[in-house]
């Protein structure tokens, strides 16, 4: 009863958190930090151990992933050509994406649907259903197939080398080394880039009034005012009405 009502809150949280996944800074900041304190709630009282940082899982996650970041080195090289600034808030959020987000994912889907689901119907299945809810996140943030096909696969080996080593840092070191070598150099995710601007800090729009007010004094200086229509031109065609108008005037001359 225990692990379905565990399962039920986790699923709430995942179902949450789809449609803010790096899209809005601010939602998908709470659900992660949701997403880290039940995780690490889960872990500490159901295995405490697992959030120690043991040789085992220090070793499986910096060799797994140490590979994973060689590979994505070798087959995202061509990004390095293109020039690219470095600005702060770059670095802040490759920062918030690598010590708060990845954690945060596995403290939530290996450390708490993986292991809870190993103990009711086994690795194999806990290991499909896992990987296919972390997946999910990689299917709404991105319409490329080979970043499902990639964020898959990266999920089964962070699930096999919890299950390997008993330790949460294994896939966390996996996932952080795996998205240091695509994420930083590949996709250069900003998150900070996608925070709307305040209303004080907007270019202001001409109001109405003020646009057909300067048409009309427009038309008056150019004494063709009689050969212009009366009605109030829309704002996005005053300007193109007016040239028109201007041309046909002087080759009426």
């Amino acid at each position: 009863m225990l692990d379905l009502s565990i399962l039920s809150v986790g699923l709430l949280i995942h179902m949450f958190a789809l449609p803010y996944s790096f899209k809005n800074l601010v939602i998908d900041s709470i659900v992660r930090v949701a997403q880290l304190a039940f995780g690490v709630a889960i872990l500490a009282s159901l295995q405490p151990d697992a959030l120690r940082p043991t040789p085992a899982g220090l070793i499986t996650g910096a060799g797994v992933g140490a590979a994973f970041l060689v590979f994505q080195l070798v087959w995202n090289r061509g990004v390095f050509r293109s020039r690219f600034i470095v600005t702060r808030r770059f670095v802040a959020s490759q920062l918030v994406i690598l010590l708060f987000q990845v954690p945060g994912e596995e403290l939530f889907y290996r450390g708490v649907f993986f292991m809870v689901l190993a103990s009711i119907w086994g690795t194999f299945t806990a290991v499909i259903i896992a990987t296919a809810l972390s997946t999910m996140i990689a299917v709404v943030s991105s319409r490329r197939q080979v970043v499902w096909l990639g964020a898959g696969l990266l999920g089964v080996f962070c699930c096999l080398s919890f299950y390997w080593s008993q330790s949460i840092w294994a896939p966390v070191l996996i996932h952080v080394l795996n998205d240091f070598g695509y994420v930083t150099p590949g996709e250069k995710r900003n998150l900070f880039s996608q925070v709307p601007l305040p209303l004080h800090a907007r270019r202001p729009q001409m109001p109405r009034r003020t646009v057909a007010a300067k048409a009309t004094a427009y038309r008056g200086r150019c004494g063709r005012a009689s050969e212009l229509p009366a009605k109030r031109v829309p704002d996005s065609r005053w300007r193109t009405a007016i040239v028109r108008r201007l041309v046909e005037a002087v080759k009426a001359r």
